[in-house]
């Protein structure tokens, strides 16, 4: 009997420990889990952050280079000005050429036979100028100018002049007398100017060679290189 009893407590005992290591296990186990977990979910915040950390170095790397882009952009466009400026400074206009024509009238005229340059510093040449258009009996032998103003002439008259003052008489003009009686064309008369002058008076005259001076009315015209520059009316008859 006791042999049996001390049998049934060493088995009991020995029960007794075996579930107290499985206890042990148990607990062993389920701490080895959750030690695990902990590592496996520990690197997600570090990922976090690191991603978060780069986008932030990203995000700075592009401000940076917006800045350095809009800052070249405001270097080039004061390249662009100062260069601007300087073309400006260095440019000088071509002078424009002008011609400016004035019309002529009855006892006289005024016109310009050349190009005017208008460039600045520089002065402008004077108009050639036809004045005083008139007809006269004759003329100044030292001058060439008229004697005195004539408007009506006898049949018996030697000659008959149309005369001009020119001022400013650019050579190779040319003037040309036109003579009409009644309207109609009796006599042409051509000079050229072989040189240029500051003041010339000019002259032309018919005679009764050129055609008849018989009792009518008339006109002597002048014109300068093609242009009539004035008309001077006249009569000729026996009183």
């Amino acid at each position: 009997m006791p042999r049996l009893t001390d049998s049934g407590v060493i088995i009991k005992v020995i029960w007794l420990l075996l579930l107290l290591l499985s206890a042990g296990c148990q607990a062993f186990a389920g701490g080895e889990a959750a030690a695990t977990i902990d590592v496996n979910l520990t690197p997600l915040p570090i990922e976090r952050s690191a991603i978060q950390t780069a986008a932030t170095v990203d995000h700075a790397m592009v401000a940076a280079t917006v800045v350095a882009a809009g800052t070249r952009v405001a270097q080039l466009s004061r390249v662009n000005a100062a260069l601007a400026a300087t073309l400006r400074s260095s440019y000088t206009a071509t002078p424009e050429l002008q011609a400016v024509v004035v019309s002529a009238g009855d006892m006289g005229s005024s016109r310009v036979d050349a190009m005017m340059d208008t460039a600045p510093g520089r002065d402008e040449p004077r108009a050639m100028q036809v004045s005083a258009l008139a007809t006269a009996a004759g003329t100044n032998t030292n001058t060439g100018c008229a004697n005195a103003t004539v408007n009506r002439f006898s049949p018996a008259a030697d000659r008959i002049y149309l005369t001009a003052q020119v001022s400013q008489l650019l050579a190779g003009t040319q003037f040309s007398a036109l003579w009409r009686y009644e309207g109609s064309e009796v006599s042409s008369h051509s000079w050229r100017a072989g040189q240029s002058e500051d003041f010339l008076c000019i002259w032309f005259y018919v005679t009764p060679a050129d055609f008849a001076f018989q009792p009518g009315s008339y006109s002597a015209e002048l014109y300068v290189d093609g242009a009539q520059t004035g008309n001077v009316p006249f009569t000729i008859s026996a009183q």
